[in-house]
């Protein structure tokens, strides 16, 4: 055989040695080793490292360094066996992934017409507490002052809040606060009072900028009104974050002063709207706004800023992370937070997701990146050969004879 029949024999016996070599893709949770190995005198090569993202709420920006590449390479070629680990200190395998969730908030950012409770509303007095807000139906204990039915359902066994003027002197102040209240573009203020009685003194109305620390005054009424229910809508004033409404009842000159109240409620419309859609319509204004949160950093401490936990509606099956690992482990995590979402929260207080200590004690469920190495098993022995046939030249001085 000449040497050029013998050089083309080699690359062919080349070609099917490479044609034949098996390639392998592994992949590598975060914080976590694989091992991988080689049988016989074969050894590891690897080919590729590269990571993956499986979401779609932002580019996929991770990617290795040279040197990160370089220490994964030095410890695997050439040996039988090794660890590919995704233990990387400081690299782009640490950033955290993302979730969705979606929820709704009911038109009406509170209600309350005291036949089971008092609905959150605090009373309180500014002077001995002997004047103060209580809850009552039918008639108050002294006769010619406060009402004789609740507004509500117009009866004597139906329930509100009054001042009960028998306690306290003049100048008085009764107070009732709600909680906080989340605020919005639109908002209305609407209640029923009662202020009957020759020694009425003066019932005001204000609202709290929970942010700034301070007060304004919407509303003032004084002096007996008559033996009537009496409805007040009121446009309250847009805030940055969070307010409260508190009412304040002011002690007459005698025992015939009892102010009540009946049927608070605040709806997220004009007070023009109000009036004219929800007077005629109540079911007009029961309705639902939808909101989403999308492609949220889990990492992030988030507010649900649309409205109280009391008027909010969460969607739990709609809790989706971004990417969602399979193991089952995760899954239990995962499964976890969704069923302690706005748990911890009173009926006022605006629902906040903080997802640290889910993510601080399995932080493998919540990372964006999986590392992805490709490599081959090769024979030292052939890997010499070939080298050097691929070196000879294809023609020689005698081939060409």
């Amino acid at each position: 055989m000449n040497n050029k029949m013998m050089n083309v024999l080699i690359i062919f016996c080349l070609w099917i040695s490479m044609a034949n070599t098996e390639k392998y893709l592994i992949t590598v949770p975060f914080n976590k080793s694989i091992p991988i190995n080689c049988t016989g005198n074969s050894v590891i090569k690897i080919l590729n490292i590269s990571t993956e993202a499986n979401s779609k709420c932002a580019p996929d920006k991770c990617r290795l360094s040279d040197q990160e590449n370089r220490r994964t390479r030095n410890s695997c070629n050439g040996q039988i066996g090794c660890n590919v680990t995704s233990n990387m200190p400081n690299s782009c395998l640490l950033e955290l992934g993302f979730f969705s969730l979606s929820y709704s908030c009911l038109e009406i950012a509170h209600n309350c017409n005291f036949e089971n409770s008092l609905c959150g509303w605090v009373p309180s007095s500014k002077s001995n507490g002997t004047y103060i807000w209580k809850k009552g139906s039918g008639s108050t204990k002294t006769t010619f002052t406060g009402p004789s039915k609740d507004h509500t359902n117009v009866s004597e066994t139906g329930f509100y809040v009054y001042s009960d003027a028998n306690g306290g002197k003049r100048r008085d102040v009764a107070l009732l606060t709600s909680g906080p209240i989340v605020s919005r573009p639109k908002q209305c203020l609407s209640f029923w009072y009662h202020m009957y009685g020759d020694d009425i003194g003066r019932l005001k109305v204000f609202q709290l900028n929970n942010v700034k620390g301070k007060e304004k005054r919407i509303f003032l009424k004084k002096s007996n009104q008559s033996d009537a229910w009496y409805q007040a809508t009121i446009d309250l004033n847009k805030i940055v974050g969070t307010y409260q409404i508190r009412f304040e009842a002011i002690h007459g000159n005698g025992p015939k002063g009892d102010i009540a109240l009946d049927d608070i409620s605040i709806v997220n419309k004009k007070c023009a709207d109000f009036n004219s859609q929800c007077r005629s319509n109540p079911g007009a204004c029961k309705g639902t706004t939808n909101h989403i949160k999308s492609c949220q950093h889990v990492n992030e401490t988030i507010e649900l800023t649309e409205c109280s936990n009391i008027y909010m509606n969460i969607d739990k099956s709609s809790l989706r992370f971004e990417p969602k690992f399979i193991p089952i482990a995760c899954s239990a995590i995962y499964q976890q937070i969704n069923d302690s979402l706005c748990t911890n929260v009173s009926s006022w207080d605006l629902c906040t997701l903080d997802m640290s200590k889910f993510i601080q004690d399995h932080p493998e469920c919540f990372n964006r990146y999986l590392m992805k190495t490709e490599y081959e098993c090769e024979d030292p022995q052939e890997t010499v050969m070939n080298s050097t046939a691929i070196t000879e030249p294809a023609f020689t001085s005698q081939s060409r004879n």
